[in-house]
């Protein structure tokens, strides 16, 4: 017979049952999508440094052309020491959601704190990166969450803004909240 044709008693384990279920379905899930992402973004900076290489050493080059392509590879191993430094941050993430671990902290501290390898970028880019925290930001929350989101959104400036151009993040603390 159908589930809602059972006894309250059974449906609330059918339920149960299937909530269960559901929840690691999606768990299961969850290595799979992380895995894939990686593979994503390890991708194009792995085949950037293959095919560059691979090109540069067909034929002698004058010394300014090898430092070109040591500079593009340097921006491309960035790239991948970012996507590393996103799978240890989730899997610090991971065991802090497991741990529900919240902490009180100045997020204009530490983006300044933070940012440096995004500050590097953006000179290797010939881009200007500001950061301006206006006032005391105290925050309440996951540290790492909040710094991996930070840092990619300006990662991702950084990679659209044109070279003379300057990426500002401002942050600052408002009645509704704090504004980045």
């Amino acid at each position: 017979p159908p589930p809602g044709s059972a006894p309250e008693e059974i449906q609330a384990v059918v339920r149960a049952l299937q909530d269960t279920l559901r929840r690691i379905r999606e768990e299961s899930e969850r290595p799979h999508l992380l895995v894939s992402g990686l593979a994503h973004e390890l991708r194009s900076p792995l085949q950037n440094l293959m095919g560059e290489t691979q090109v540069t050493l067909l034929r002698e080059r004058d010394p300014a052309e090898y430092r070109r392509v040591l500079e593009s590879q340097l921006e491309d191993l960035g790239q991948l020491s970012g996507v590393d430094d996103n799978l240890v941050t989730l899997s610090s993430l991971e065991e802090a959601r497991r741990r529900r671990t919240v902490e009180h902290f100045d997020l204009g501290e530490e983006a300044r704190l933070r940012l440096e390898r995004e500050h590097k970028l953006a000179q290797r880019r010939g881009i200007g990166l500001e950061v301006v925290a206006q006032g005391p930001l105290q925050v309440e929350g996951g540290r790492e969450s909040l710094l991996l989101a930070l840092r990619n959104v300006v990662t991702n400036a950084i990679g659209w803004s044109p070279p003379g151009k300057t990426v500002e993040v401002r942050m600052n603390a408002s009645a509704e909240g704090l504004e980045i």
